[in-house]
């Protein structure tokens, strides 16, 4: 049952991502991660890396590195979630942790040109400050 209820949570918190009402999104992303926090899963992990999506679209970076944080800590392979944290790096110019961020996910996902493109734009940027 529980499983289903934050499965519907997720489902409500996409579909008010697409619609752009970032909030509401937040909302619903909680409440799965809330529901799953006991016994976390990588479900759980998506939870917080979609929750980080919404408040990459608001410039909340700090809350986009700690959901990322989270969702790493549950599933360390999780590429995505590193991508995400990568480019709120990236937005508060923290330059080397981006490239680490950037690197991790071309280790784990090779072959994600946003990765490449990142680490390349990273590095051109820690070399010029």
């Amino acid at each position: 049952y529980q499983r289903r209820v934050h499965g519907e949570c997720k489902k409500f918190g996409n579909s008010s991502f697409k619609d752009g009402k970032f909030e509401d999104a937040i909302s619903w992303y909680t409440r799965a991660i809330e529901l799953t926090q006991e016994n976390p899963t990588h479900e759980t992990a998506i939870y917080y890396t979609n929750r980080a999506a919404c408040h990459a679209q608001t410039d909340a970076y700090k809350q986009v590195i700690a959901d990322t944080d989270a969702a790493v800590s549950i599933s360390p392979k999780f590429a995505k979630a590193y991508l995400r944290r990568a480019l709120a790096f990236e937005a508060l110019e923290k330059w080397q942790k981006a490239m680490n961020d950037y690197r991790t996910v071309m280790e784990l996902a090779p072959g994600t040109q946003a990765a490449t493109d990142g680490f390349r734009r990273s590095q051109k940027y820690a070399r010029d400050t």
